[in-house]
């Protein structure tokens, strides 16, 4: 079943692309951030290169 939302007139219905672009621009703060996502996204580049360290020494690559 859908969920269907009726509103009485414009002025009541919210800006979804005010919120959407809101959205995105907080995404990339915190994915940008180090007190965000952004320490994840570098220890996991950190691991992907140890990684690829280990399989050269073990000669997988």
């Amino acid at each position: 079943m859908e969920n269907i939302v009726y509103f009485a007139d414009e002025a009541t219905k919210p800006d979804t692309a005010a919120q959407y672009a809101t959205a995105v621009d907080n995404w990339v703060l915190l994915s940008n951030s180090e007190d965000g996502f952004g320490f994840l996204f570098k220890i996991f580049g950190q691991l992907k290169d140890i990684a690829d360290g280990i399989s050269k020494l073990l000669g997988l690559v």
